[in-house]
Formats: C-alpha cells, sequence, structure tokens
C-alpha cells in the first residue's frame, strides 16, 4: 500500500516469495505461509481473500490502522497458528463459530482493539493447540467459560480491561503450563 512505511516489491511483478516484504513462503511449497506487516501503517480493512492462502501458518498485523472485521476466512485456514492482530481499531466479533475450527492456532493475539466483542464460548475447548490467549482491552462480556480450563496447553492468559463478570473459574488450576495470567 501506498501508506506502508515499508512497500518492497508489493506493487511489483516480481516474485512475492523473494521481493515482497513481510512474505514469506514454504521452501518446499512455495506458497506464502507468512505475512508479518507488524508495524507498518498498514491501513483499511483484512480482505476475505486471506483465507485463500491456504498454506498460511502465521499472519502478524501487530500496532498497525486496520479497521473493520477480522474475515472469518482466517480461521478457516488448517494451517493457520499464529494470529497477532494486537493494537488496530478493529471491531466485530471476537469469537466467531469459525474460531473454533481452528484445531492448528497455537497463538491468538487481539489485545488493544477496544471494538472486539463477543463472550468466550465453551466451544475454547476445542483449540486443544493454544498457547497464548490475548484479549484484554476489548469489549469482551459474559462470563470466563469452565471449559476453558481444558485448554491444558496454555501458558498466557491476558483478559483484563473487559467486561467479564462472575470470577475466575477453578478450572483454571489444571492449566500446569500457565505462566501467565492477567
Amino acid at each position: 500500500g501506498d501508506s506502508w512505511d515499508v512497500s518492497t516489491g508489493w506493487l511489483s511483478v516480481d516474485d512475492h516469495c523473494t521481493a515482497w516484504h513481510g512474505v514469506g513462503c514454504g521452501s518446499f511449497s512455495g506458497k506464502i505461509d507468512l505475512l508479518n506487516l507488524d508495524e507498518n501503517n498498514v491501513q483499511g480493512s483484512l480482505p476475505s481473500e486471506l483465507g485463500s492462502l491456504e498454506n498460511l501458518t502465521m499472519l502478524k498485523l501487530f500496532d498497525n490502522n486496520i479497521i473493520g472485521a477480522i474475515p472469518i476466512e482466517i480461521y478457516s485456514l488448517s494451517n493457520i497458528q499464529f494470529i497477532d492482530v494486537e493494537n488496530n481499531s478493529l471491531t466485530g466479533h471476537l469469537f466467531p463459530e469459525q474460531l473454533y475450527t481452528a484445531k492448528s492456532l497455537t497463538v491468538l493475539r487481539m489485545s488493544y482493539n477496544n471494538f472486539l466483542h463477543g463472550s468466550l464460548s465453551p466451544q475454547i475447548k476445542e483449540l486443544t493447540n493454544l498457547r497464548q490467549l490475548w484479549i484484554n482491552n476489548n469489549d469482551v462480556t459474559g462470563l470466563i467459560p469452565e471449559e476453558l480450563g481444558t485448554v491444558t496447553t496454555l501458558e498466557s492468559i491476558f483478559m483484563t480491561q473487559n467486561k467479564l463478570q462472575g470470577s475466575i473459574p477453578d478450572s483454571i488450576g489444571n492449566l500446569t503450563r500457565l505462566k501467565k495470567i492477567d
């Protein structure tokens, strides 16, 4: 994009795997598996076409000026492991049903968007590889589900500055790998 701090190769016909800033490709497949445009002044909304990057494992868009909803197609990517869209101006539902189908997801960082809303579903137990759940400084409501304590891979949970109700479930004590909770 024209407003990006670094846009090397993006407006060219050069090979996207070697010439485009922030793009990485699998060494065998030659297909995009990494999109890293952290702190790059990316503006506008995320296109649903991100869901067609079938080999994408990492989506890193931390600290930009992205608006609108997170395309649900991203959660349908069978290889997606790492999503970091912290510190943007995203809106919409933080926990769509499609999120819980992202079985390979290990990192979900969506903090500091202020306008993402919704509540954690008991379906969180489906994300059995999740290590980081960072959703602080949004508009998350409701109770923390007991099922969160069954995601035994969790190492850090950040949920402050939301509108959560009730107490922390006792099941959180089952998370033996948990190092940070806020």
